[in-house]
């Protein structure tokens, strides 16, 4: 897994390549969620370079997919 990163005013647009799996699923999360800590969050990923995607390699967070408390 390859991320690269740059700023497109003032959205964060993120390039992920390669598989996207369980073994990859905590570097993601991590890289993400660090640029969320950092402020960023207007986020696109670029997924069109990934070349595997399993269920376990998405379950990062977003408030979208999260159920109200």
């Amino acid at each position: 897994m390859k991320l690269q990163h740059e700023r497109r005013g003032r959205y964060l647009l993120v390039r992920a390549e390669g598989k996207l799996d369980a073994s990859w699923a905590d570097f993601f999360t991590e890289a993400l969620l660090g640029h969320i800590r950092n402020g960023c969050h207007q986020m696109v990923v670029d997924a069109s370079g990934m070349t595997f995607l399993s269920s376990a390699g998405i379950r990062f967070p977003s408030p979208r997919s999260q159920s109200p408390e």
